[in-house]
């Protein structure tokens, strides 16, 4: 019987290998798959994350485009209301009592055309009929000006 009992302990002892054997087969296989696992999810939330930030930037990128065509029509009803202004004060110097009076509303008239210009000068994005009123606006107010500035020559 002695002899015997070595034997079973060495085939039980078989066993328990195989058996720790596959154990840790199943354990290599859970552990890769849970490896796979966080990798597709760290890959998800990469592709979340990058999706999310390109929405952002479209966003972005169209109020950006907004608010450069808002700064465009601001800069154009700027000019207009600066020739708009000049022709006033040419309005008031022609119906003003006093040289003194008529004198500081040309000027001023002076000043809106010269800050007109300067605007003109940076070549602002105007549609066709935009351009053509406020050159002819400008051009009008030019010729008033010189007019208006002959009369007070000596």
């Amino acid at each position: 019987m002695r002899g015997l009992l070595p034997a079973m302990n060495y085939q039980e002892s078989r066993g328990d290998l195989q058996r720790l054997a596959a154990d840790y087969d199943r354990l290599a296989e859970f552990a890769d798959d849970r490896r796979r696992s966080a990798a597709a999810q760290k890959l998800r939330l990469a592709l979340a994350t990058f999706a999310m930030h390109r929405a952002r930037m479209e966003t972005l990128f169209g109020e950006f485009e907004d608010a450069v065509a808002d700064a465009q029509r601001l800069q154009v009803e700027f000019i207009r209301t600066e020739l708009e202004l000049g022709v006033t004060f040419l309005d008031c110097a022609t119906n003003a009592r006093g040289s003194g009076r008529s004198h500081r509303c040309i000027r001023n008239a002076l000043v809106t055309l010269d800050t007109a210009n300067r605007f003109l000068a940076s070549q602002p994005r105007l549609d066709d009929s935009d351009r053509d009123e406020i050159y002819r606006r400008r051009n009008e107010l030019r010729q008033r000006l010189h007019k208006i500035l002959r009369q007070y020559q000596p």
